[in-house]
């Protein structure tokens, strides 16, 4: 299975480390790329862009900020949507607002012609 992960700050980096320990391949991006030193040195690679991170993955893990840099780094131009396979999964664990946590939902089923998402995304309205 190939994991991308977008988002490596204190939480998303403790994420990251216990998928790479269970022997995991990881494909990891963040916006301060040194941050990931160690998990490359621990077999994760390196991604330029979240794209990338996306590109040909089972499932995407992202830990961001905030609902502004959830919607960008999803659906903007230089988002993990872009290259997310259809069949493929994101699980946002970053804490959002129920707005937009239905706007991701509903993003990823327009971008699918309509479709409901591969797994279940859990929110409190």
């Amino acid at each position: 299975m190939k994991i991308g992960f977008v988002g490596l700050g204190a939480m998303g980096h403790s994420m990251a480390q216990r998928l790479l320990a269970a022997g995991h391949g990881l494909c990891v991006y963040n916006r301060i790329a040194a941050r990931v030193d160690d998990l490359l040195a621990q077999g994760a690679t390196l991604a330029p862009t979240p794209p990338a991170a996306a590109q040909g993955a089972n499932i995407v893990f992202s830990m961001l900020f905030d609902d502004a840099a959830a919607q960008v780094l999803t659906f903007g131009p230089g988002g993990i949507a872009t290259t997310l396979g259809a069949d493929a999964i994101h699980a946002c664990c970053s804490t959002l607002s129920p707005k937009q946590a239905r706007r991701l939902r509903d993003g990823r089923a327009a971008r699918d012609g309509g479709g409901e998402w591969q797994a279940g995304l859990c929110y409190s309205a």
